[in-house]
Order: C-alpha cells, then sequence, then structure tokens
C-alpha cells in the first residue's frame, strides 16, 4: 500500500560554488606545438592526438594537470579529422593525410579507441564521402559526422552538408536529413543533452547560422546566430549550455560566446587569454571545457598551450520528478535525473522543522549520462507528523549543492482504502477513501483468474469520502480483486462475495 503525499515535478538547475567565468592555464599539451588535432574527454579524462601529418595520441588527467601519452592513433597520420566519444570508448575519422603534389589526400577510415586497454580498432569506414574539416559529436549511444570539404583539389574546395549516423553496438552508418544551412567545412558542433548543435565556419565566406538537430525526428531548427560569423572556431558544451569562440573573423579570434537553448540566445563571456588562434582543440571534462593548442595562422606558428575554462553557471545535473510518498510505514523518495556530468553521488537529508538536516543515506551516481536515469531510496523511520526531504549532490571534486526541500505529511493509523461491508450485500460494493488527494482515480475489480468484471474512474475531490460501486451484471460467490491507482498510489484489497 502507498499513499501518495507529495509529488514536485520541477526542473531545478544546480550551481557549482567555484570560480565563475574564469580560464586558467594548465599544462602545456604534452605532445608539443599542433595544428589540425582533434580532442574529446571519456569519463574524467580528455584526449588530444592527430594533426598535421601526426598520428601521436595524449591522455590529460585535470586532478593532477598531467599529460601521458597513450597508443598512436592506428590510421595514418593525419590532420582536421574528427573526433567524439561514445560511453567509454573515443572515435577518430575522416580528415587529411597528406598532399599529393598540390592536392590533399582526404580518408574515410573510422577507428575505435579503448582507454582501457590503450587499443585502436579499425571500425566501417564513414559512410559518406572522403572529408576533412568535417564536424562531430555525440548524442547518447550514437555518433554523428556531417559538413566538410570533399574536394581532392587544394584550389577547389566542394563543400558538403550531408549529415551521417554511427552506431556502435551494430558498426554501422546510417545517413540522416542533410544539415539544414548552407554547404561548408571548418564548422562547430557539440551536443547538448539530446539534441545536437552545428554552427559557423565556412562556405565561400564565414557563417554565423547555427542550427539545432533532433535526433529522434530526424530534423534540424535554426536557431539564434552567432554573434559574430567565424571560422575554424572551438566549441564545446557543459551542462545544458554550449559554448563557441576563436577561430577566423577578420584575422584570428580570440572572443568567445555561451550558447542558452532554454533562452535560444547568445552571451558573450570572457575572450579567450591565450590570444587569437586558428583551430584549436576544445571539449569538456564535467564541468569544466578546455581550449588549447592550434595556430596563430593558416600558414604555420603552431601552439601548445592548454587552458581550463570555468563557466560562471556550470550544470552538473538536472534533476526532474521529484516524488516523495508513504510507502507502508516508510517514506520512499524517488527521483530522476535528465543529465549528469562527473557526479559521485547522491545524499539525501531528512528534517522535521526544515530548519536542521540530517543524513539519511547515500546513492552512488550512475556515471555521466544525457539520458534520464532514475533514482531511489526509502526512509523506513520518517518522523510521526510532518518530514522535509532534500537530496544532496556530490560531485567528483566534493563540491556540494543541495536540491529544494520536499515537504510531506505522515499520517499514522490511517487505512487509505476501505471496502465495507466485506463480505458485500447484494450487488453493490461501497469503498472508503480516507486522505486521498484530489483527482482521478481508477477502479479495477478483477476475478479469480484475473478477469476483469468492471473498470470505473472515480473523480475525487480530495479528502476523505464515500463511492459506491455497481457491477452491471449479478457478482457470483467468490473472491475478487479490486485495485485502486492514481496519483502515484496502487492499493490493492480482497473483496469477498458470499
Amino acid at each position: 500500500m502507498k499513499k501518495l503525499l507529495s509529488l514536485f515535478t520541477w526542473l531545478f538547475i544546480m550551481q557549482c560554488l567555484n570560480a565563475q567565468n574564469t580560464w586558467t592555464r594548465k599544462a602545456d599539451f604534452g605532445g608539443g606545438y599542433i595544428d589540425g588535432a582533434v580532442g574529446f574527454s571519456i569519463g574524467s579524462k580528455g584526449y588530444i592526438g592527430t594533426g598535421w601529418l601526426k598520428k601521436d595520441f595524449w591522455e590529460y588527467n585535470p586532478s593532477t594537470n598531467t599529460w601521458t601519452q597513450k597508443a598512436n592513433f592506428g590510421g595514418a597520420a593525419r590532420g582536421y579529422a574528427v573526433g567524439f566519444s561514445i560511453g567509454s570508448k573515443g572515435y577518430i575519422g575522416t580528415g587529411m593525410s597528406g598532399v599529393s603534389g598540390p592536392n590533399p589526400v582526404i580518408t574515410k577510415d573510422f577507428w575505435e579507441y579503448d582507454p582501457a586497454a590503450n587499443t585502436w580498432t579499425r571500425k566501417a569506414d564513414f559512410g559518406g564521402t572522403a572529408r576533412f574539416w568535417a564536424v562531430g559529436f555525440s548524442i547518447g549511444s550514437k555518433g554523428y559526422i556531417g559538413t566538410g570539404d570533399i574536394s581532392s583539389s587544394g584550389s577547389n574546395p566542394v563543400f558538403t552538408k550531408d549529415f551521417w549516423e554511427y552506431d556502435p553496438a551494430t558498426n554501422t552508418w546510417i545517413q540522416k536529413a542533410d544539415f539544414g544551412g548552407t554547404a561548408r567545412s571548418v564548422a562547430v558542433g557539440f551536443s547538448i543533452g539530446s539534441k545536437g548543435y552545428i554552427g559557423t565556419g565556412y562556405s565561400s565566406i564565414n557563417t554565423e547560422d547555427f542550427w539545432e538537430y533532433d535526433p529522434a525526428a530526424n530534423t534540424w531548427v535554426q536557431e539564434a546566430n552567432v554573434p559574430v560569423g567565424r571560422s575554424n572556431a572551438t566549441g564545446f558544451s557543459v551542462g545544458t549550455k554550449g559554448y563557441i569562440g576563436s577561430g577566423f573573423v577578420n584575422g584570428e579570434a580570440r572572443d568567445f560566446y555561451e550558447f542558452n537553448p532554454a533562452t535560444h540566445g547568445w552571451t558573450a563571456i570572457d575572450s579567450f587569454p591565450g590570444g587569437p588562434r586558428y583551430s584549436p582543440v576544445g571539449f569538456s571534462i564535467g564541468n569544466k571545457g578546455y581550449v588549447g593548442v592550434g595556430s596563430l595562422d593558416n600558414f604555420g606558428g603552431f601552439l601548445d598551450d592548454f587552458w581550463e575554462y570555468t563557466p560562471s553557471t556550470t550544470l552538473p545535473v538536472t534533476l526532474t520528478n521529484v516524488k516523495a510518498y508513504q510507502a507502508n510505514a516508510g517514506v520512499q523518495i524517488d527521483w530522476t535525473t535528465q543529465q549528469e556530468s562527473n557526479i559521485e553521488k547522491y545524499e539525501v537529508e531528512k528534517s522535521n522543522n526544515a530548519q536542521q538536516f540530517s543524513y539519511l543515506a547515500s546513492v552512488p551516481a550512475k556515471g555521466n549520462s544525457s539520458v534520464i536515469l532514475k533514482y531511489n531510496l526509502f526512509d523506513p523511520n520518517p518522523f510521526a507528523g510532518v518530514n522535509f526531504y532534500r537530496i544532496k549532490t556530490i560531485d567528483k571534486s566534493g563540491q556540494a549543492t543541495y536540491s529544494e526541500v520536499i515537504k510531506l505529511n505522515i499520517s499514522r493509523g490511517v487505512t487509505l482504502l476501505t471496502v465495507y461491508p466485506n463480505p458485500v450485500k447484494g450487488n453493490t460494493i461501497v469503498l472508503q477513501m480516507n486522505n486521498l488527494q484530489k483527482g482521478n482515480y481508477n477502479i479495477t475489480l478483477s476475478n479469480k483468474i484475473g478477469q476483469t468484471i468492471i473498470t470505473k474512474v472515480i473523480a475525487h475531490a480530495g479528502g476523505s469520502a464515500t463511492q459506491t460501486i455497481e457491477p452491471g451484471k449479478v457478482l457470483a460467490a467468490g473472491v475478487y480483486q479490486l485495485r485502486l491507482t492514481g496519483g502515484g498510489i496502487n492499493i490493492i484489497r480482497q473483496v469477498i462475495k458470499n
């Protein structure tokens, strides 16, 4: 028997308490000066590799601020490739592996990196035409590559807008709806939650348009333009915000902008302090963004510096559908997360006055995710009367934030649903409903072999009330099951007819 006492559904954005909107220089990239590289993160580590005619691959540990060289990329040395991660694996593909006379040698091979084994495995070649300067990102369990330059001529670029989805479970590529903007190369792409984004880039001129991709509908919708058009920029996402900056405007740039999908708007943030640059690498680890390497222009001046960005509002987790309800003699607390990043655990705290809270128990986080995850905790010993609960979120650095407080009242010694008289008399069943919330409730009466005798929807005004159930046919002698559902409860009563 469960009694729903309080249901709070909200979208509560947790904010970290560390320094805000700041750039901090970290250890220089371990592989030295490099341009045209790719970068991504897997769990709590970052990775940068390949680059103009290079194939070395490096891991960054933010907790120790150190770089460690890993197994070289499995394919040919290359620059201007695409990289992203899906779950616990990283992926690199496409790119330019050199030149043949005046013309580029472009590729479409695609490789998977396993950090646990430190190995590369070749996977199915990219489904589209070979290309370089494309865009790649992942959404949930799928990867995506699109746009880019498919020309094999060094002086005559051929821009494209086709867009492809990679499924690592089946090692297959499927072409999806073409990118919503014009064909282009050197754009920026990233994902926020269940949506992907592509913007800026070069399509005979620098572009400023910005588009959202919905994989569920396979559709593109144009969002607000990036404030200043550019190409060869970088981008990343942290929590529910996206970031684009640097690149080429009228010369190399260092300005940066934050995109908020909730408001569909852009806000200028502190400019990148490493100086203007062309084609830097960008990715995020937990609630921090990282930008580094690149070049001073399109003709050389490679760089090796590496910087960490702390957003003004970092968003490690989004809590939704938080519920607290009485279950037998205790209280069940349920919550879901739509997005998790760098979270260590959740602690549930309780109070009888909403002022002094005590620790109840903890639930470990399930790991970085952009899909809905469900959590629950049972309090076997709630206070008599009013109870208050809150959820404390603790990230991997030890910082903590709190949810809103949930208030509920424990009713003891009150039966929520009573059937009387029982055994029933005649063909009428009388229900006494006690202390139930206002709302619609479903009544189902079934016989002992599971056949439904009657279903009925009751519009309950709240509190206590009497309801009468009259089956359309005469009830035979026997034992029946009556189920009441709605408002988060599921109550079963045995009904006897002599």
